[in-house]
């Protein structure tokens, strides 16, 4: 074993790895036996909970969102520990671990934060830990496809369905070869209708959603010609509810069902970081993990006007910071030059500096520092720095968002 792929949800988890070619499906709950003093997680803690000497907890991400504790035979834990708990008896059932990716359905900064420390505190190599998307996932699940021949390449669309309980979403991929690289973008459609309590195929709720996946698919698809349609998501395991769906999708396409696709992805993508990034080096893959656009500033290089790269379209918006020193003269703001890859025009955003004292030129270099909160939020920090021992700087420094 050397990696491994995670999604969680709040219904289920599940965990793929390249080399076992196995996915292990498990209830997002998890809990604590008194008798034993041991932690469980999946239907193992369900068992101890009703044999009356267990603690169970699930709905983890509403504990964090909510910034609620939760007391376990007199202690009390955070979501960050709880969250910590169960991401560790995961991986304790998997040993020679080098790389882990995990996936989530939608993304925050501070939780990504979190996981990653966990994984971190494990001994994992900062370079071997990725918190990605399900959107992300599906893009190194559809390059897998692509390499090893089992998927041709197609300016068709290719469209992939999500359901489980509660949750229907779209997501549409969008394959560009050029001369100058190979593109592959992932864009979701959130989905209304869903019913709200649980569908089986002999329920009301089983003909509504039928129905609902009819009028959906209908109107995110609107006739366009597909390459392919995958079906994801552990509510596709039983298709017994959904034949007029079913019925709908089939005609003259291809479809696919693998319901955890999203985790077979990101054990993918797991694979590829431990292998120096061979499956997607000659990609630029856009999903909501990563920038649609390019940052980029103007500097002066021997008197000539250079672009100072500080973003470019494709990376990964959580693992993207840079820092950069340079000196300003006679300037009280930056301009920062956006280039989102869908529009032609460059947008300029003029950032003011932050206070310095009056100077004589070349002796004020200020540091930029860029980051991103989301995908389309960038926070760009000037600070000034002086000029080393003869100039002392203020340290003073100035943080503005810009969209990107």
């Amino acid at each position: 074993m050397s990696s491994l792929g995670i999604c969680i949800t709040e219904e289920y988890t599940s965990i793929s790895s390249v080399d076992l070619e196995h996915t292990r499906v498990l209830p997002t709950i998890f809990g604590y036996d008194k008798s034993s003093e041991k932690w469980y997680v999946g239907n193992d803690a369900s068992e101890r909970c009703l044999a009356g000497t267990g603690t169970l907890v699930n709905k983890i991400f509403d504990l964090f969102k909510n910034n609620q504790t939760y007391t376990i035979s007199g202690t009390e834990y955070d979501a960050s520990q709880l969250l910590e708990i169960y991401i560790n008896k995961l991986l304790d059932e998997y040993s020679n671990i080098e790389s882990v990716c995990i996936g989530f359905r939608n993304l925050d900064a501070k939780l990504m934060d979190i996981v990653f420390n966990i994984l971190l505190k494990r001994g994992l190599a900062r370079d071997k830990i990725n918190i990605t998307s399900f959107s992300d996932c599906i893009l190194f699940y559809l390059l897998k496809l692509f390499n090893d021949d089992k998927l041709k390449y197609s300016s068709n669309p290719i469209g992939f369905f999500e359901l489980s309980n509660y949750v229907m979403r779209y997501y549409e991929v969008q394959v560009l070869k050029s001369s100058k690289y190979n593109l592959m973008m992932s864009k979701i459609h959130d989905l209304d209708g869903m019913p709200t309590d649980k569908v089986n195929s002999d329920s009301r709720s089983a003909v509504l959603l039928d129905k609902t996946l009819c009028k959906a698919s209908q109107r995110v698809m609107q006739g366009k010609y597909y390459s392919t349609i995958f079906l994801a998501g552990d509510g596709f395991e039983n298709d017994n509810f959904a034949k007029e769906f079913y019925i709908q999708i089939c005609n003259n396409r291809a479809v696919a069902k693998e319901p955890y696709m999203f985790s077979i992805g990101a054990s993918i993508k797991a694979e590829d970081m431990l292998n120096n990034y061979q499956l997607s080096n000659n990609w630029k893959l856009l999903s909501d993990a990563r920038l649609f656009s390019s940052v980029f500033i103007k500097v002066s290089n021997n008197k000539k006007s250079v672009d100072m790269m500080l973003a470019n379209f494709g990376d990964e918006w959580y693992k993207k910071q840079v820092s950069e020193t340079f000196i300003v003269d006679d300037v009280n703001e930056i301009e920062v030059f956006v280039a989102p890859i869908d529009q032609k025009k460059i947008n300029v955003e003029k950032v003011p500096l932050p206070p310095i004292p009056k100077r004589p030129n070349k002796t004020t270099r200020v540091e930029v520092s860029v980051s991103f909160a989301e995908s389309s939020v960038m926070l760009f920090d000037v600070r000034d720095k002086g000029f080393g021992e003869l100039v002392p700087g203020t340290d003073s420094n100035k943080i503005t968002e810009i969209n990107v």
